[in-house]
């Protein structure tokens, strides 16, 4: 079951982005699809360190930040899967 979430990133100049997104949990995990040209996917490639809030269709926060780590693997075409690991806040696996 897909979710919705506000994933933050962060600029260049330490500017923290916020971006909604569609979450596919799977297990312990949590993917996104997208493009590879989205810019917050540029951010990802300088600063993998992101924040994941849960939250409505309308970008209401629905539960607690999570610190989390990004990756970028590759996907079928254009698009890109990235995939989510939490952190313990420090950048750290959980």
């Amino acid at each position: 079951m897909d979710m919705e979430a506000r994933l933050t990133t962060v600029e260049w100049n330490g500017r923290p982005v916020e971006t909604r997104v569609m979450l596919e949990p799977v297990g312990e995990r949590l993917y996104v699809r997208t493009t590879g040209a989205a810019d917050w996917v540029v951010r990802l490639w300088n600063k993998p360190a992101v924040v994941v809030v849960p939250c409505d269709r309308l970008g209401r926060p629905r539960g607690e930040p999570r610190p989390s780590r990004a990756r970028v693997l590759p996907g079928d075409g254009d698009e890109l899967l990235i995939e989510l690991l939490p952190t313990n806040g420090n950048g750290r696996p959980a």
